[in-house]
């Protein structure tokens, strides 16, 4: 966070008064000092605070857009983009990346995931970009949020469909490894390339998982970005830095699919993002 300017500029030196007051006034002026910066800093922390209780309250049409244009300035300066910090883990993400594409949830996976306890494996938020997301409007725009929730055309389109999106993993557990995270994504995305193919797919899904080398040591810092660009393009990189790219519209789709597909292991995270894409696609041009 970058330091605090003082909203008022400090008085001139005065001389000492004979009654002996001097030292009482320049501690007045320090607390005074003092308190206002804890207020900008309260504020701040309330704000970042109400950006993460705004996204996992139940959105609608009127607040949804709100949400994602959260950011912080003090003194007039540059806005500064929210993050979210995920309550199970701890984690945070921002929640706007790359300009335009906007935090649907955040989802995690267990280590055991069919029982009631379990620490969790890693943590990962979903982005879409608004823009794309409203290219849908032609065929879904007549529909009423309550009955896009149930029509399962709506998510098919999202995961088949030319948009960009992008999936973000962090490490929540002090064991996580490449190695590890090469296994669960060969599970769960193995699952549903046999799904849409029909088939193994093994070649393709080793091309995919090859790009994520051991040498990339994975920390409390880390991120690993996996998206999906215009012409059904995934697109991998670990810190920011690009390690790889596959052309190939059955791997996006089934990347997506394992996170917040009608089958995603995380159930709450599933219906966020659907939530949150048709909020999207109902937004006003005008906002």
């Amino acid at each position: 966070m970058g330091s605090l300017r003082f909203p008022f500029p400090f008085p001139p030196p005065e001389k000492p008064p004979p009654d002996g007051l001097s030292f009482r006034r320049v501690a007045v002026t320090i607390t005074a000092a003092a308190a206002v910066a804890a207020g900008a800093g309260l504020t701040l922390s309330a704000s970042l605070k109400q950006s993460a209780a705004a996204l996992r309250k139940p959105c609608n049409d009127d607040d949804a857009s709100h949400l994602w244009a959260a950011s912080v300035s003090l003194d007039g300066g540059p806005q500064r983009p929210a993050m979210y910090v995920d309550p199970k883990s701890n984690v945070e993400f921002p929640m706007v990346i790359e300009g335009e594409k906007r935090l649907l949830s955040v989802g995690t996976r267990l280590w055991r995931p069919y029982f009631n306890f379990g620490s969790i494996r890693y943590v990962f938020g979903v982005y879409a970009d608004g823009f794309d997301v409203k290219r849908l409007s032609k065929k879904y725009g007549s529909f009423s949020a309550s009955e896009l929730k149930v029509n399962k055309d709506f998510i098919a389109d999202i995961l088949d469909q030319d948009l960009r999106i992008t999936i973000i993993f962090k490490k929540a557990r002090n064991n996580l490894s490449m190695r590890s995270l090469r296994y669960e994504f060969q599970k769960y995305v193995g699952e549903s390339l046999r799904k849409f193919s029909g088939s193994d797919s093994k070649e393709l899904l080793q091309r995919f998982t090859s790009l994520l080398r051991d040498d990339y040591k994975i920390t409390k810092e880390s991120f690993l970005e996996v998206s999906r660009d215009h012409g059904h393009v995934l697109q991998v990189r670990f810190n920011g830095k690009e390690v790889g790219k596959i052309p190939s519209k059955l791997l996006c789709k089934a990347m997506f699919d394992a996170h917040f597909g009608p089958d995603a292991f995380d159930k709450d995270a599933r219906e966020e993002v659907k939530s949150r894409l048709i909020s999207m696609l109902h937004e006003r041009s005008d906002r």
